[in-house]
């Protein structure tokens, strides 16, 4: 070998058997774990003996993930067991199995665990949320798992050597791709023979390790096998017991039961090193942040191996420079991988290589990440993608950040039940029964409308529910290798005639992004940039339009309104934002839908938690801030503007309470109504939770403070001066709302409301007068009764409330403030 072989140090911390190991992510600490159930943790800038911490787990643990602050463990019993990673203490038994556990992975960012087991489904679980589960089906046991670099894919390999891809970006997972005979089967369980597949850190392609004792690398795009690190020369002659990318992804290290580890170049695959080993190395990891590389052995032991790559090479530890495939030249495809004909598009692309390579152009370095060398890979894989999966294409310099869908009042599965949508009408939830899902609807007004269920085939994921009816739609699956269609099926609550259900199938390359109801129409808006309306009454086709956003978000509808946000950019600070844009669908005959207005959600709404049409017939949003904001003047002819009606974190019921709130609606009334979640609970939970209601507050500040308390003019006494500007407030912004409707339609019921409204505005105003006369707030009180008379100014009569104005200066005796105000 051209390098010298590194130094090795040796530590035998287990007895004889399967050892497992893993490193913190700083780097700072090394776990590992083997058949005496005991795990220890090596403090690396440290002599001490290590801390042995207790798993409690009846069997040996069978694998090991950790964090910066949480360690997890899985064993054979069944069990999950979650700790301080710091301070080894064990805060939870985070998840069961009937099944014995295989393998466990934490996501990039922590949040989640992915779990694979005997049994024929994985486990994600939110770890902040034990009861927050999502089951990723597979159709064996799953050995493996893998989280793509940004959490938003999983990969999952059965006993079979089957590899799944599946998307997380949904509220259920969905399968991309299913690879067949793709890495060697496992079916004995005792074995040490890698079956996997591990994601390249570029995201772009993963590895799996072959019956060949070879590592194959596919490409994300196509799905093809692109490269191979071959066992011939001073490669593996004995099966692959495990294999593992540098951080930086420039680099490969793979062991063997020929007693080997061997390190690859990743993008010339010629071999660095390959060191023989005293025993048969099990588990191979890198250091995340320094030049070493360790791996267990069968004899309990953990060895590290110094300065790994020489130092004339890039350190393993530093960041991606280019992807995996961008230079690399395409192998054809073997066993389990299928082969296709290279297209135009690929030929100039090998062309244009082999032009720069000829040209001198090795030289040339992305040393800056700047992308003065051109990812062709990358470039290909978003231009081949169909539009709804373009977004998900990641870039090694540039991750895409977009606002996950927000699906109303819908809640993720809990055990084996979830909330469909939630809202002012009713609720609508789901019991999973394995072959089918058990839909049940009810409603808050039972003299109305009665409680009904049916069997679900279609498994819908999606629902919609107003006084009329209840709109469904289902998710795309895969089976035996064929994509399902979308079924959307639609039920009204009180038929007229017997054939007042109807079903329809969407196209199989449309994906429902999400589904709204409307008097006369069910909308949906799909991943391909479209909206569609249908006719309530039959499931006619009314229209079709492009959405002004390619990633919808979230949708909603009432009466003629439908109301469509979605991802338009990312901010200066790196937070997604949001576009809305309001539609007006005409009732009878077919018709595009006309937009009415459109904007940008404020960034300080922060993340977008629901969004709804109230019973007041206006649009509200509602932040994971608990910030509750109404689009105001929506139906007005001037430009409309979101504004905050209620900040849930000021109520006064939070003081000394852990709670938050799941909103559902507002009423006529102005009348916030929300579940009460305590705790740490995101999500309304089963049996059905009690809906409350709060006065809405528009968050403005007091006119004093405590310390600066009033007294009464000539008495020396006191003034209790109650804030009442959010009242008043709210009473003006709901006044202006229902006003804007007057103007755009004639109303009995609202012109009653605008009535009532107004009167409790003027009610507000005469009541934060008298207390400025009594304050001797001569301004203030003047400032007050012109806004009386600009709210007047279009009456009949406008001196009657400038009269009531006049006895409460007269009242007080402010003789020059009388005068001021009888000038008005």
């Amino acid at each position: 070998m051209p390098h010298q072989e590194p130094q090795l140090s040796r530590v035998s911390p287990h007895r004889p058997g399967r050892t497992r190991a893993c490193y913190s992510r700083d780097g700072q600490y090394v776990f590992t774990t083997g058949s005496d159930r005991v795990v220890r943790r090596f403090h690396l800038a440290s002599t001490d003996e290590p801390l042995a911490i207790d798993p409690l787990h009846d069997d040996a643990v069978s694998s090991i993930a950790c964090t910066n602050d949480r360690l997890a463990t899985c064993s054979e019993d069944g069990s999950v067991s979650l700790f301080d990673e710091v301070l080894g203490q064990e805060s939870s038994k985070l998840c069961r199995t009937t099944l014995p556990m295989r393998h466990i992975a934490f996501s990039p960012d922590g949040s989640l665990l992915a779990i694979a087991s005997d049994e024929t489904r994985v486990k994600v679980v939110q770890v902040d949320d034990m009861m927050n589960v999502m089951l990723v089906s597979a159709d064996r046991s799953v050995r493996h798992v893998s989280f793509h670099p940004s959490g938003n894919l999983l990969a999952l390999t059965d006993a079979a050597g089957n590899v799944k891809i599946y998307s997380l970006s949904t509220q259920e997972p969905t399968l991309l791709e299913s690879l067949q005979s793709l890495t060697r089967p496992s079916a004995d369980l005792e074995s040490d023979i890698a079956s996997k597949c591990v994601w390249h850190p570029d995201g772009q392609s993963f590895g799996v390790s072959t019956i060949e004792n070879e590592v194959a690398v596919y490409d994300r795009s196509e799905w093809r096998r692109q490269l191979v690190f071959k066992s011939a020369g001073d490669g593996h002659t004995k099966p692959i017991t495990d294999f593992a990318w540098s951080p930086n992804g420039a680099y490969l290290a793979t062991a063997g039961q020929d007693d080997a580890v061997v390190i690859w170049h990743a993008s010339t695959r010629a071999v660095i090193h390959r060191i023989k080993t005293q025993h048969t190395p099990q588990q191979l990891l890198w250091h995340p942040t320094r030049n070493v590389l360790s791996w267990t052995t069968a004899a309990g032991e953990l060895v590290t191996a110094e300065e790994v790559i020489p130092q004339d090479l890039p350190s393993p530890a530093t960041r991606p420079i280019r992807g995996l495939l961008a230079d690399a030249t395409p192998v054809a495809a073997t066993s389990g991988a299928g082969t296709a004909a290279k297209d135009s598009r690929s030929r100039a692309r090998e062309s244009l290589l082999e032009d720069l390579e000829d040209a001198g152009a090795d030289w040339i370095e992305d040393d800056d990440g700047a992308g003065y060398v051109p990812n062709f890979g990358e470039r290909d894989a978003v231009e081949d993608a169909p539009p709804s999966k373009r977004r998900r294409v990641e870039n090694p310099a540039f991750t895409s950040i977009v606002h996950p869908p927000v699906a109303p009042g819908s809640t993720p599965w809990r055990q084996n039940r979830r909330y469909l949508t939630l809202n002012s009408v009713g609720w609508i939830w789901s019991v999973d029964q394995d072959s089918h899902y058990v839909v049940t609807v009810e409603f808050h007004d039972r003299d109305r409308h009665r409680q009904y269920h049916f069997t679900d085939a279609s498994k819908f994921e999606f629902a919609a529910l107003d006084d009329e009816g209840a709109l469904f739609a289902s998710p795309v699956r895969t089976r035996e290798g064929i994509k399902q269609p979308v079924q959307l099926h639609y039920r009204p609550h009180n038929a007229w005639t017997a054939n007042a259900t109807w079903s329809i199938t969407l196209p199989v390359v449309e994906e429902v992004a999400a589904i709204a109801l409307t008097r006369t129409a069910a909308i949906v808006a799909s991943t391909n940039g479209y909206i569609r309306g249908f006719d309530r009454a039959g499931g006619v086709a009314k229209s079709m339009v492009h959405a002004r956003s390619l990633d919808v978000v979230c949708l909603i509808g009432r009466d003629e309104c439908v109301m469509s946000i979605g991802n338009c950019g990312v901010s200066s600070d790196g937070v997604p934002v949001l576009s809305y844009v309001v539609y007006k669908v005409r009732d009878g005959t077919p018709s595009v839908p006309v937009p009415v207005c459109e904007g940008v959600l404020p960034g300080c709404l922060g993340a977008l938690r629901s969004c709804f049409f109230g019973d007041d017939g206006q649009a509200y949003v509602y932040s994971d801030a608990g910030l509750l904001s109404v689009l105001s003047g929506l139906q007005a002819s001037g430009l409309p503007q979101w504004v905050p009606v209620l900040d849930t974190t000021t109520l006064t019921r939070r003081t000394g309470r852990d709670e938050s709130y799941w909103p559902v609606g507002v009423t006529d009334e102005s009348r916030f109504v929300c579940v009460i979640l305590k705790g740490a609970e995101r999500h309304p939970s089963f049996p059905r939770p009690i809906t409350s209601d709060f006065d809405l507050h528009i968050p403005i500040l007091p006119l004093t403070s405590p310390d600066d308390k009033p007294f009464e003019h000539g008495t020396g006494k006191p003034v209790e001066v109650p804030n009442t500007e959010p009242a008043l407030s709210v009473a003006l912004v709901t006044s202006e709302m229902y006003g804007s409707l007057l103007s755009a339609e004639e109303d009995d019921v609202v012109e009653d409301r605008v009535s009532e409204l107004r009167v409790a505005a003027d009610t507000l105003l005469l009541k934060l007068l008298n207390m400025a006369c009594r304050k001797a707030d001569d301004a203030r009180a003047l400032a007050l009764a012109t806004a009386l008379a600009n709210a007047h100014a279009n009456d009949l009569s406008p001196s009657t409330i400038l009269d009531a104005a006049l006895k409460v200066a007269a009242h007080h005796n402010r003789v020059h403030l009388a005068e001021r105000i009888g000038r008005l």
